[in-house]
């Protein structure tokens, strides 16, 4: 539904997906869905569930994986999440956006 939903709001490139699932979670069938509407992966894990965190070496190490996938501790106001034009996915998994609005002080109630 998410690759859908970027390939349809035609939004302004490069779309950077700042990504990261549980271990239990297909994230292989995630990241090959989004792979052609995302210009960049930007892997992580969040602060939440680490006992439950998937490896992200196994990401980085599968070869040729879609999206040239990158490893980061996700920092909103650094690297290609500052970059003009760049919009910014945070998806993944419910705990990697509820970190990343945490860190960014942002509630979700806010209207």
């Amino acid at each position: 539904m998410l690759a859908r939903t970027l390939a349809e709001a035609r939004l302004p490139h490069p779309v950077v997906a700042v990504f990261s699932v549980l271990n239990d979670k297909d994230w292989m069938s995630m990241m090959a869905a989004l792979a052609p509407e995302v210009d960049r992966f930007i892997l992580t894990n969040t602060r939440r569930a680490l006992e439950r965190a998937w490896n992200v070496i196994d990401v980085l190490a599968m070869p040729g994986q879609a999206g040239r996938p990158t490893w980061s501790g996700f920092r909103p106001r650094a690297g290609p999440c500052r970059r003009r034009g760049a919009t910014v996915v945070i998806t993944g998994s419910f705990h990697t956006v509820g970190d990343a609005m945490s860190r960014l002080q942002v509630s979700p109630t806010a209207g």
